[in-house]
C-alpha cells in the first residue's frame, strides 16, 4: 500500500488549524498595542532620543578660533591589487597592461589578439564589483582588437577587467586582469 501526505492528495480541502487562526488574531490586535507601528509609522511609546558623539560635537557650541574643526569621516586608504593575468589563446596584448598603476584613469580599454575575433565578443570593466565600462564594444576594421570605454569620474581604485572572445569558427574562451588607478592631490 502507499502512502500519500495529506498535502499531496487532490480533490480535499483542509480546514485552517484553529492555532493558526488565533495566533494570527493575536499578531494583529497585539501589534498597535505594542509600539511596533502605526498606520503613518511611528511608534505609539514614546523613546527618550539618543543622541549620538557626532550630533553632540555638532550642535554642541559653534566653532571659536581656538576650538578643533569638526571630525571627518574617515577614508579608506588604497590598497593596491595584483592580478592575475588570465590570457586566452590568441591573446597579443592590453592596453593598460596587467597591473599597471596608473595616476588617472584611462579613456578605454583595449585588448589586441592575433586572430580574427567573432561576433558576440565583450569586454567588461569593474570596479569593487561595480559596472564602470560604458558605451558599445568597438571592434576596428582590422577585426583583431576590442575596446571598450571607460567611466572618467570613477578615480582611484582597483579596475578588473573580464572578457569573452569569440573566434571565427564559433569557439569561445574568456579571460581577464586588471589594473589600479591611484590619483594623487
Amino acid at each position: 500500500m502507499i502512502e500519500t501526505s495529506r498535502s499531496c492528495v487532490k480533490n480535499k480541502t483542509r480546514k485552517p488549524d484553529k492555532y493558526l487562526l488565533v495566533l494570527l488574531v493575536l499578531f494583529i490586535t497585539c501589534q498597535p498595542i505594542a509600539g511596533c507601528a502605526t498606520r503613518s509609522g511611528t511608534s505609539n511609546l514614546s523613546k527618550p532620543k539618543r543622541e549620538s558623539k557626532t550630533e553632540n560635537k555638532m550642535e554642541s557650541a559653534p566653532l571659536t578660533e581656538h576650538s578643533p574643526p569638526p571630525e571627518r569621516p574617515e577614508v579608506k586608504p588604497f590598497v593596491r591589487e595584483f592580478f592575475k593575468n588570465n590570457k586566452t589563446i590568441h591573446f597579443l596584448s592590453s592596453d593598460p597592461p596587467n597591473n599597471a598603476l596608473l595616476p588617472h584613469p584611462p579613456e578605454m580599454v583595449t585588448i589586441r589578439f592575433t586572430s580574427d575575433l567573432g561576433s558576440g565578443s565583450f569586454i567588461k570593466v569593474t570596479v569593487d564589483g561595480k559596472l564602470v565600462s560604458t558605451g558599445p564594444m568597438i571592434l576596428p576594421v582590422d577585426n583583431r582588437s576590442m575596446s571598450v570605454r571607460i567611466n572618467p569620474y570613477i578615480g582611484t581604485g582597483n579596475y578588473r577587467v573580464f572578457y569573452t572572445v569569440y573566434w571565427a569558427d564559433g569557439s569561445y574562451c574568456e579571460g581577464s586582469f586588471g589594473f589600479s588607478v591611484q590619483e594623487t592631490g
